[in-house]
């Protein structure tokens, strides 16, 4: 039996039964002296080498070529960010399209922002509560779990981050201190009454 998928997904005469016939294959055509040529990407120079894919002529230069492209500005990301970050005219364009792009798309957006926000608070539920549970009375259900100012100013806060949401706020900025995990119940008690019903009945 052939099969072509061992020739790099491409039809040809070269078909093998299994990798290793293939491999065999290939240290035979190295035994009988078959070169390919290519050009070293740091040094320009045409060189020979039993293997097709090779592109440096030594390790020397390749350690060159890689540390030359981080100096001059790395990988094509980088270069992009440096080019929407200078040129306004490639910024305006590319927010555009990202906005028409997002019109088109609106269902995906809100799946995604969706996803990050659920993301975002597990992660900060499990940074500030170690055990996955209320600090006060223990409900571990993490669909009953919220995000408590300690000091009781979260109208405050609120207004200072204005309409960001809280959980990607905490993560952006590190976990600062000030917050602790609640339940609904413990966290209502405590606007409401000052302090949690299971820690006491005073009332306002």
């Amino acid at each position: 039996m052939v099969f072509e998928a061992f020739n790099n997904g491409k039809k040809g005469p070269t078909t093998f039964c299994s990798k290793k016939c293939r491999e065999r294959y290939q240290r035979r055509k190295i035994r009988n002296g078959k070169k390919f040529s290519y050009t070293c990407l740091n040094c320009n120079q045409e060189q020979f080498s039993y293997y097709q894919k090779r592109q440096f002529c030594n390790i020397l230069c390749q350690t060159k070529y890689f540390g030359r492209r981080r100096k001059l500005g790395g990988s094509r990301m980088s270069r992009w960010k440096d080019r929407y970050r200078n040129d306004n005219d490639f910024k305006r364009e590319h927010n555009q399209q990202g906005k028409k792009w997002r019109l088109n798309n609106s269902e995906k957006v809100k799946e995604t922002a969706r996803k990050i926000k659920q993301s975002n608070r597990l992660l900060v539920i499990n940074h500030y509560s170690k055990e996955n549970k209320c600090v006060c009375c223990g409900e571990s259900n993490i669909k009953f779990l919220t995000i408590d100012h300690i000091n009781n100013n979260g109208a405050e806060h609120r207004k200072q981050i204005k309409n960001d949401h809280l959980a990607g706020w905490l993560v952006r900025n590190n976990y600062p201190e000030g917050f602790q995990i609640l339940c609904w119940n413990c966290n209502e008690g405590k606007k409401i009454y000052k302090i949690c019903p299971h820690k006491g009945d005073t009332y306002v």
